[in-house]
């Protein structure tokens, strides 16, 4: 009797039968059929000064953000309700005009001189549906037929000789370049001054077969080698399905190389976490990048072919930067910028990586997740180039920014883009200096 109730008192009714409820909702939501199954198993891996610096912004996470209400004192809102989820931007060799993709097919220009001027449409990739359809381009769902170009980059119009007949006299960005642009269902584009363009690829020979690719992301050139490296992000999900990868969180990502010269598309990497940004270091020995889902950046070495660690990204990492910094009385020095889309938090972490959370979420309303991550989303990471070493977060206080997905240098201001917002932030570029 005295054990019985000693049982009770350590195990109250309530407990149990809570514990019974939540054994029946876990067990129901495995078995309830969704596009995620099979379930991935995700385990986040980190080499050793990645883990450190991980551990280190966990243990105080003001250290490293207490800089951001200094950094975004100055900060400026721009195109306002106009940039509609502008992920990414080039800018001409002269330095005048600023290209980037909307989320509703457009590809848009504006001058670097006069923004308040607005964004200039250029051209579009893909089909303006309004114009047979009482519907327009701009949900996620006609993305595939509107256009969603992500990755822009210029390049020397000599690397691309044998496509220039396609152009049809191709007219000349300054510096005698072409456009590439990474359309994220179409494939990679080529593209003149006056918005001609022309297919490259849109598909890849995996070994067996070609397979037409998912969602193309990002782009670096390599000058001295004449080719061009690109992120697949997926090889399962398309773009507008790109919260169901994470939550499925299987590594189905490549790494491309395109020889425009011998019209050649070679896979260096595949089985990648989610790879999304890329940038050439300086020499060119390098390529750096982010992998979303895996929380980090990782270096590619061009001789040997090989990935190492190289950066813990504090969030969820999307495009990359690299940016000199000159401090007063200090030589300069580069740094890597990160646009994170979703901040390091352990309760997220936790979230993207347990199988059953990762269900429930997909069984729940998106809206409501999503509005979470708009209110903690408004920031980027700050990495030494050389170390890989977490320098600074920077979180926006006034949520300016959600969902950032790149930071970058143009004129004299470093601009915020967003993968699911709709206007720009910029900010003044002495506020990088000052740190």
């Amino acid at each position: 009797m005295q054990a019985t109730r000693v049982l009770q008192r350590a195990f109250p009714s309530w407990l149990l039968y809570t514990s019974l409820f939540i054994a029946l909702i876990s067990l129901t939501i495995t078995n309830v059929p969704t596009p995620l199954d099979p379930l991935a198993t995700v385990t986040l891996t980190y080499d050793a000064n990645t883990q450190k610096q991980k551990s280190l912004y966990e243990t105080d996470p003001f250290v490293y953000t207490n800089h951001s209400a200094i950094f975004f004192k100055d900060a400026e809102v721009v195109f306002q309700n106009s940039a509609l989820s502008a992920e990414h931007i080039v800018v001409s060799s002269d330095g005048k005009r600023a290209y980037t993709g909307l989320r509703d097919g457009r590809i848009v220009y504006f001058h670097v001189e006069n923004v308040h001027e607005g964004l200039v449409n250029f051209t579009r990739i893909g089909k303006d549906i309004s114009l047979d359809s009482e519907k327009e381009c701009g949900s996620p769902q006609d993305e595939a037929v509107c256009g969603r170009a992500l990755g822009m980059a210029f390049a020397s119009a000599s690397l691309f000789d044998s496509y220039k007949s396609d152009l049809k006299s191709p007219s000349y960005y300054p510096g005698k370049q072409l456009l590439l642009v990474a359309d994220a269902y179409r494939g990679l584009f080529l593209m003149d001054a006056k918005g001609k363009k022309t297919l490259l690829f849109d598909s890849v020979n995996n070994g067996t077969a070609f397979v037409k690719i998912k969602f193309l992301n990002s782009i670096a050139v390599a000058t001295k080698r004449g080719v061009v490296y690109l992120t697949v992000t997926s090889s399962i999900f398309g773009r507008n399905q790109v919260i169901l990868d994470v939550l499925k969180g299987e590594a189905t990502g490549m790494l491309l190389e395109f020889n425009p010269k011998k019209k050649k598309i070679t896979i260096l990497k595949d089985k990648l976490c989610e790879p999304n940004g890329i940038v050439l270091t300086e020499n060119e020995d390098f390529l750096l990048i982010s992998l979303t889902n895996a929380n980090k950046i990782i270096r590619y070495t061009i001789s040997d072919q090989t990935i190492i660690d190289f950066a813990f990204a504090a969030g969820k990492s999307d495009n990359l930067e690299i940016l000199k910094i000159q401090k007063p009385n200090h030589p300069p020095r580069d740094v890597l910028l990160i646009g994170v889309t979703s901040p390091h938090q352990k309760c997220l972490q936790w979230i993207w990586t347990d199988k059953t959370a990762r269900k429930i979420l997909y069984l729940l309303p998106s809206q409501f997740f999503m509005a979470y991550l708009r209110r903690v989303s408004s920031s980027f990471t700050i990495v030494d180039i050389e170390t890989g070493d977490l320098m600074y977060v920077m979180v926006d206080p006034l949520k300016r920014n959600p969902f950032t997905s790149g930071v970058q240098k143009i004129g004299e201001y470093l601009y915020l883009t967003s993968w699911n917002h709709v206007s720009m932030l910029r900010v003044p570029l002495q506020a990088i200096q000052r740190l």
